[in-house]
């Protein structure tokens, strides 16, 4: 196993600011990396590809360098400040890879990078007036199609047609819903949630601050996680400045 080499180009472009209300900024940036890391099946020393652990039986698998790969993609930031007491703030993030990687017979694939999440972002609305602040929080992911998931291993040969076996990547497509009749997991859902938060400064020293994060108690998970988020939380909370 070699480490891994990357190679990045970053570029950004903002406008506004200062006294104008509207400000924007957009990034983009792509990465070349040499010899990357993945994650592949593999055996142990008494060539058995699986070991038992507290009664569990577990499959092996090793990192193994792959040929190369590239990941690129975007950030983007919008803030307006339509009058002095409202604000409105957005932020979108995109990213996308792709690897190139050896099959059995030699042949060289293009399959997607692992660790890359589907596009994401969140939307702000804030009014601030004198002690207190009240604001309206937009989170969402995008959805993630089980083509896009990385690949563990790779089977047959182009003559026959390639296999390619996406679960057990840090992906962790297996912990997305399956879908029986297609036999195969779907991949992530897209989701989105609305939160809510009021502050108020009751003096120069106490403040009283009251949240309520997924309002419509939706059920979702963010990407690569197995545990679900969690329903509708509210919580109150007193501070004091010294």
């Amino acid at each position: 196993l070699e480490p891994e080499r990357s190679l990045t180009a970053e570029i950004g472009y903002e406008i506004g600011g200062g006294t104008n209300p509207f400000r924007a900024k957009f990034t983009a940036y792509h990465t070349w990396l040499r010899k990357v890391i993945v994650r592949r099946d593999g055996t142990l020393p008494n060539q058995r590809n699986f070991f038992v652990s507290r009664g569990d039986t577990l499959l092996v698998q090793t990192n193994v360098n792959a040929e190369s790969a590239r990941v690129y993609g975007t950030d983007l930031v919008l803030s307006w400040h339509p009058t002095k007491h409202w604000q409105l703030h957005t932020e979108a993030h995109a990213l996308w890879g792709k690897r190139r990687q050896l099959a059995p017979d030699g042949g060289l694939l293009h399959l997607p990078q692992d660790h890359i999440p589907p596009p994401y972002g969140a939307t702000r609305l804030t009014y601030a007036n004198g002690a207190w602040q009240i604001s309206i929080r937009l989170r969402y992911q995008l959805a993630k199609a089980y083509e896009d998931y990385a690949v563990s291993a790779i089977t047959g040969s182009a003559a026959s047609g390639y296999t390619l076996d996406r679960t057990g990547t840090s992906d962790n497509l297996e912990l997305t819903p399956f879908l029986e009749t297609e036999n195969r997991f779907n991949g992530s859902y897209g989701w989105w949630t609305l939160g809510s938060s009021a502050e108020w400064e009751v003096d120069n020293a106490w403040v009283i601050r009251l949240k309520v994060d997924n309002v419509f108690d939706r059920h979702y998970r963010t990407f690569a996680s197995g545990v679900s988020a969690p329903g509708i939380d509210v919580g109150i909370g007193v501070g004091k400045e010294f």
